[in-house]
C-alpha cells in the first residue's frame, strides 16, 4: 500500500500580534483547500508528514510552529489522512542532521520518507507582515518529485476541479476531542495517575485522559452520580483539563500523561458535597509479623491521602476505636445490638464513615524486602451498611529501596506505607459513588400532625426550586416523627435556611451532616 508523508511547512505566530486564532483560521483554509481537491482521493488514508513552512517575510516575529501545529490539528480532524507528529518529525530531522531547508533535495527527501513510513511531504512558504501575511503550501511526492496538491492563503479563485463542499470541519470546531483515542493505565499512587493516550494531540489527549480517568476510573459504575453532576464536572474539570495535567511526553505511537490525581478527587468532592463534606474514621490494625510494630504508618497515610483529597477526617482514640471495631464486625452478621452500637458510636465521633481494616508485613523468604498487604471495609456509620471491601498487596525489595537495609523494621513500615497509599484513591472513589447523588435525608421530630408533613413538603420544593421532596416515614403513635428523601444540589445549610422559613411552623434545625439533618418543630 501506498504510504503518504505530509510535510507541513508552517504557521506564524508573533505573541500578541498575530493570535493562535488567526493561525487556526489559516491552517483550516488552506487544509480544506486539499481536502476538497478533485485529486484528494490519492491521498486519503495515507500516512503524512507536517513540517515548517519557510519563513520568506522579513518580519523576525513571524514563527512558522503555530501553523504547524494548527495544520497538524485541521487534518487530523478531518479523518482524511494519518499525521505524523511533530516531535516524531523533529526527532528524525535530527537524526538525520537536517532543516526544513534540506528537504528539497530528493536524496533526502526519500531517506525521510523511508525513516517515517511516509511517501508524501508538504511542504511550503510563508510572507509579508502581520496583519497581511500569505502562504503557500505544495503536497510532494516522494518518489517521483510530484506536486500532488496545492493551497494558498488568502484563496485564490477556485481552481478546476476543486469541490465546493470541503469535507473537514470549520475552524471553530477543530478543537474537539479525539473520540477514538484509547486511555491506558501505567501506575499510579494515591496522588498521581500515569496513563497513555492514542489522541493525535495534546489538547485531546489532556481532556481524554482527565475525563477517563474520572469516568472510568474514579466514578465507574456510578452512572447515577455522574449524571447528576455532569454539567458541574464538565464545566470545572473537563474544560480546564491543563491544569490538572503534570507532564505530557509525546512517543512514537502516543502520549504519556501524568494527572494530578489529588486535585481531580478534590474537585470532585467539592463537586458533590460542597463545603461540608464527609466526616470520615478510620480504624485499622498494622501489624509486622514476628516483630514489634512501629507507629501506625497505614493509618497516617490513608488519613493523609483523605485530608488532601477534601474529606474530613475523625481522631479516634485507640480504646474506642478497639470497641467500635467489634461492633462494626458483629453488625456485618446482622446483629441488630451491634448495629445500634455503630450508630452510638457514629454519633459519639460524629463520624458518616468508617473504614475498618487490617494490615500487616511480612520479611520475604529471601530476606530482600517485604510484603504487605491491607484490608479496609468501607461502613456507613448511620446504618452499619457495608459499602465496599478494598484490598491492596505491595512488594517492597531492597532494589526499590536500595538505601534502606532489607531486613529493617523502616522497609516494613514503608511498605505497609505503600499498600496504605494504594487504598486511598479506591476508598475516596467509594465515597463518591455511595453519598455522591444529591440527595438527603431529613428526620423531623415532634412532626405533630399530617398537615405539618405536607407544610414541610410543599415549603421544601418551595423554596428550593426544582427540588424532589418526598416522606419516606411518617409516624405520629410512636415516634411522633418523619423521614423525608430531598433531591438537590443545594448545599445542607440551604435545605436548613428552607426548614426555617416554612409560613405557619417553627422549625429548629439540631443537625446538620454531610447529606443528613435532623429538626424538630416547636
Amino acid at each position: 500500500m501506498v504510504r503518504i508523508s505530509l510535510l507541513l511547512v508552517g504557521v506564524l505566530f508573533m505573541a500578541g500580534a498575530w493570535a493562535v486564532d488567526d493561525a487556526a483560521l489559516m491552517a483550516a483554509s488552506l487544509a480544506q483547500q486539499l481536502v476538497a481537491d478533485a485529486a484528494a482521493g490519492a491521498v486519503k488514508g495515507k500516512t503524512l508528514a507536517v513540517a515548517r513552512f519557510a519563513n520568506r517575510s522579513e518580519d523576525e516575529d513571524i514563527n512558522p510552529v503555530v501553523l504547524q501545529e494548527k495544520l497538524i490539528t485541521a487534518l487530523v480532524k478531518a479523518r482524511w489522512c494519518k499525521v505524523v507528529e511533530r516531535e516524531r518529525l523533529d526527532r528524525a530531522l535530527a537524526q538525520l542532521k537536517l532543516d526544513a531547508a534540506g528537504l528539497t533535495d530528493p536524496a533526502t527527501r526519500k531517506q525521510l520518507g523511508k525513516l517515517l513510513s511516509a511517501d508524501y511531504l508538504l511542504l511550503g512558504s510563508v510572507a509579508g507582515q502581520v496583519g497581511r501575511i500569505t502562504a503557500d503550501a505544495h503536497l510532494l511526492a516522494i518518489e517521483s518529485g510530484e506536486i500532488v496538491l496545492a493551497a494558498d492563503y488568502p484563496p485564490k479563485t477556485q481552481r478546476p476541479g476543486t469541490a465546493t463542499d470541503a469535507r473537514i470541519p470549520p475552524a471553530a470546531d477543530i478543537v474537539t476531542d479525539d473520540a477514538d483515542a484509547v486511555v491506558r493505565l501505567q501506575a499510579w499512587s494515591s496522588a498521581e495517575v500515569a496513563v497513555t493516550s492514542s489522541a493525535w494531540e495534546r489538547g485531546p489527549a489532556k481532556r481524554g485522559a482527565v475525563r477517563w480517568l474520572v469516568e472510568q476510573e474514579i466514578l465507574r459504575d456510578a452512572e447515577d452520580v455522574l449524571e447528576a453532576w455532569r454539567p458541574e464536572i464538565t464545566a470545572r474539570i473537563y474544560a480546564k483539563a491543563d491544569s490538572y495535567v503534570l507532564e505530557i511526553v509525546p512517543r512514537e505511537d502516543a502520549y504519556y500523561l501524568r494527572l494530578n490525581l489529588t486535585h481531580i478527587t478534590r474537585e470532585l468532592v467539592s463537586i458533590t458535597f460542597g463545603k461540608i463534606t464527609p466526616r470520615v474514621a478510620v480504624l485499622t490494625t498494622e501489624q509486622i509479623l514476628t516483630r514489634p510494630a512501629p507507629d501506625p504508618a497505614v493509618q497516617t497515610a490513608i488519613n493523609a491521602a483523605l485530608l488532601q483529597y477534601g474529606f474530613q477526617v475523625v481522631d479516634v482514640a485507640q480504646a474506642k476505636a478497639a470497641k467500635l471495631r467489634e461492633s462494626l464486625l458483629q453488625a456485618e452478621s446482622g446483629d441488630a445490638r451491634a448495629v445500634n452500637l455503630v450508630r452510638q458510636a457514629a454519633g459519639e465521633l460524629d463520624a458518616d464513615l468508617f473504614a475498618l481494616g487490617e494490615s500487616f508485613a511480612q520479611q520475604r523468604e529471601r530476606r530482600d524486602g517485604f510484603d504487605a498487604r491491607v484490608e479496609y471495609r468501607l461502613v456507613e456509620g448511620a446504618t452499619a451498611r457495608l459499602l465496599a471491601s478494598i484490598a491492596q498487596d505491595v512488594s517492597l525489595t531492597r532494589a526499590e529501596e536500595p538505601k534502606l537495609d532489607p531486613a529493617s523494621l523502616v522497609l516494613a513500615k514503608r511498605a505497609l506505607q505503600r499498600a496504605a497509599e494504594r487504598t486511598a484513591p479506591r476508598m475516596a472513589a467509594e465515597m463518591l459513588k455511595s453519598f455522591g447523588k444529591p440527595v438527603y435525608r431529613l428526620r423531623v421530630w415532634k412532626i405533630g400532625s399530617y398537615d405539618n408533613r405536607e407544610k414541610i413538603i410543599q415549603g421544601l420544593k418551595d423554596a428550593l426550586g426544582g427540588a424532589t421532596v418526598t416522606a419516606t416515614t411518617f409516624d405520629l403513635r410512636g415516634t411522633n416523627s418523619a423521614v423525608f428523601a430531598i433531591g438537590t444540589k443545594r448545599d445542607a445549610d440551604s435545605i436548613a435556611r428552607a426548614l426555617r422559613a416554612i409560613p405557619g411552623l417553627k422549625i429548629k434545625v439540631t443537625e446538620i451532616a454531610c447529606r443528613s439533618l435532623v429538626a424538630e418543630v416547636e
